[in-house]
């Protein structure tokens, strides 16, 4: 099998996987608690930053910790528990105040990244691993 047939982040060995998502969590937890001065913003909406960045969050852990839907809803509620966590604890960053719309969106966000995470699992990459015969195996 040619080094182009699989997609990159998901022929990486487990533990890189997992090193890059916990420094994505962690680059939310320090961005969400960032005071008010010091924060960028895109200029996109404010709920769709969020969105957005608890997607590929998602998505991203979906690939590292993929293992089947239970353990995908286990993630996906812990991970909606810390957007939520999150939101509250910015009442204590100097500037900021937590808004339900945010936890909503980032919550969206972490929902919507783990249902594309299983569709792709049971649709694409399956369909792919048949054609190919072992799609990629996980170092």
């Amino acid at each position: 099998m040619d080094e182009f047939s699989c997609w990159s982040f998901y022929s990486m060995p487990k533990i890189f996987k997992y090193v890059l998502s916990f420094f994505i969590v962690f680059a939310i937890i320090g961005l969400s608690l960032l005071p008010a001065q010091d924060m960028y913003r895109t200029g996109a909406p404010k709920g769709g930053e969020h969105f957005v960045a608890y997607l590929g969050a998602a998505l991203l852990m979906g690939f590292a910790f993929r293992g089947g839907w239970r353990r995908g809803l286990l993630i996906a509620a812990g991970f909606v528990a810390l957007a939520g966590l999150l939101e509250c604890l910015q009442r204590f960053s100097p500037g900021r105040t937590p808004h339900f719309s945010d936890f909503l969106a980032s919550a969206a966000g972490v929902v919507s990244g783990f249902v594309v995470m299983e569709f792709l699992s049971r649709r694409v990459l399956s369909m792919a691993g048949r054609r190919s015969g072992d799609l990629c195996n996980d170092s």
